[in-house]
């Protein structure tokens, strides 16, 4: 909680890609859940 957030999470899936030869970038973008309010953004990764 607060404006300084730790994830101390490890997130494990199989991603299967269409060609080896593709240059691919999977980007995970994080945002707070609000209920009576937009979602906020609060970071992502590649």
């Amino acid at each position: 909680q607060g404006s300084n957030p730790v994830w101390n999470e490890k997130i494990s899936f199989p991603v299967q890609l269409p060609c080896v030869d593709d240059q691919l970038k999977l980007v995970l973008r994080i945002l707070d859940k609000d209920t009576f309010s937009s979602d906020d953004f609060v970071g992502e990764t590649t």
